[in-house]
């Protein structure tokens, strides 16, 4: 079904348009929100609320895009034409958002965020989900991932900069800047994917993929163990993202673009850490090594909660830390996925990678919609001041509510989600 082991060339070729997937990530997580809500006067309540619906909106997508994956073929191909499509779509939404409406309105914001959201998944549903079957070596699968992500993570470094560049020296919109850096960089990225990565032949005698199956697949145990890791996982990281730009300014009281260089230390730490968590999962166990760094980086986000103005400079070192174990985030929960989903073919005889790839997308969606809207409402609703929000109130948000999380991901993790598999895998 697929190369049994990959080359070096094949594993760039593939990777490189992770830097695709990711370059829309700051700019709708982090910038978007502030942008809208504070910067247009769209307001905190009007801009969660509008964004979780545009989410909620998008998740009837991804199923559908999803089964369409794993079921159609255009001229032979199963993802190339869903992947050019989903850039398309992914470029005219991020233009679209860049150019808002006069006065801001929030019917702007959510159609923009639709099409955008929708394009993206269009895209990463098959890219993912395509990386899953190109190798039937669980270790080769970690290096997949693992380099798709360093890539994603060289991505969000490059839109850190970009956004930087924009404000401190062309003293243009960070947000339109990277709309229109983003579509350029795609388009290089995206031909060498096509151009040099082939699609597996599947000639297996899997079954053709039903709607039954994809209710079924939530009757396979790991993966309903693994999607609900996948929502938690997502909301804990999800939140603090969302509130950095509230921690930067309101709590430790610093000026408002310092939020680069502490994002450029998180992720560049995030690089350095893929690599070293891949190497470790071939020794110890993927979901060993991913239980790991989830504590270490409890432990250190923890420290947040006794920091203040005054040790604002320690906060760095909780960037770096924890940006290592953000390595540990991307790299390992997608190739146990892959592994999971290879038992799954073995056992029930149908390929319903990619629907399990984008149920994966959902719940990651929900979550973050949810990361949005939790402390959007929750702050908004209690502090009608939106201009000065209270430490205290930020620390439960920020701090208290990820690392709840986490630990529930942690605990999830003490059962294996193989059975007799890769070792790696369990």
């Amino acid at each position: 079904m697929g190369i049994s082991r990959l080359s070096t060339k094949t594993v760039f070729f593939y990777s490189l348009s992770g830097l695709v997937s990711s370059l829309p990530l700051l700019p709708i997580a982090i910038i978007l929100p502030e942008w809208y809500a504070r910067d247009l006067g769209l307001g905190l309540v009007t801009t969660g609320i509008i964004i979780a619906l545009a989410r909620l909106l998008d998740l009837f997508t991804d199923p559908i895009i999803g089964f369409l994956v794993d079921r159609v073929r255009w001229r032979g191909y199963r993802y190339k034409p869903f992947i050019i499509l989903g850039a398309l779509l992914v470029s005219a939404g991020f233009i679209f958002l860049s150019y808002p409406s006069s006065p801001v309105t929030g019917w702007h914001l959510g159609v923009g965020l639709f099409i955008l959201y929708t394009g993206w998944s269009l895209f990463q549903i098959p890219y993912t989900s395509w990386g899953a079957v190109i190798s039937t070596h669980s270790y080769d699968r970690t290096r997949l991932t693992g380099a798709r992500e360093l890539f994603g993570m060289i991505g969000l470094l490059l839109s850190i900069f970009i956004s930087l560049m924009a404000v401190s020296y062309l003293d243009y919109s960070p947000f339109k800047t990277l709309a229109y850096a983003a579509s350029i960089i795609a388009i290089p990225c995206i031909y060498l994917l096509i151009r040099c990565i082939p699609e597996p032949s599947f000639t297996t005698p899997f079954k053709s993929i039903k709607a039954a199956h994809i209710r079924s697949l939530f009757k396979f145990q790991p993966c309903r163990r693994l999607f609900l890791c996948w929502f938690l996982n997502s909301l804990a990281n999800g939140i603090p993202a969302v509130l950095l730009p509230f921690v930067i300014t309101d709590f430790f009281q610093l000026d408002k673009n310092s939020i680069y260089s502490y994002l450029i230390a998180y992720f560049l730490a995030g690089a350095i850490g893929a690599t070293l968590w891949i190497r470790t999962s071939k020794r110890w166990g993927k979901r060993l090594v991913w239980q790991i760094a989830i504590w270490v980086n409890i432990f250190c986000f923890a420290q947040v909660l006794w920091m203040g103005p005054e040790t604002s400079s320690l906060f760095w070192i909780v960037c770096v830390i924890t940006g290592l174990t953000l390595g540990a985030d991307l790299a390992l929960p997608p190739s146990i996925q892959a592994d999971v989903m290879e038992s799954d073919r073995a056992e029930n005889k149908v390929d319903r990678t990619a629907v399990c790839f984008s149920i994966s997308s959902l719940v990651s969606k929900i979550a973050l919609s949810l990361a949005i809207c939790i402390p959007f409402l929750g702050l908004g609703l209690t502090h009608s001041d939106t201009t000065s929000v209270p430490s205290s109130s930020i620390l439960i948000y920020y701090v208290v509510v990820p690392i709840f999380l986490k630990a529930s991901v942690a605990f999830i993790l003490l059962k294996p989600f193989t059975s007799g598999g890769s070792p790696s895998a369990a």
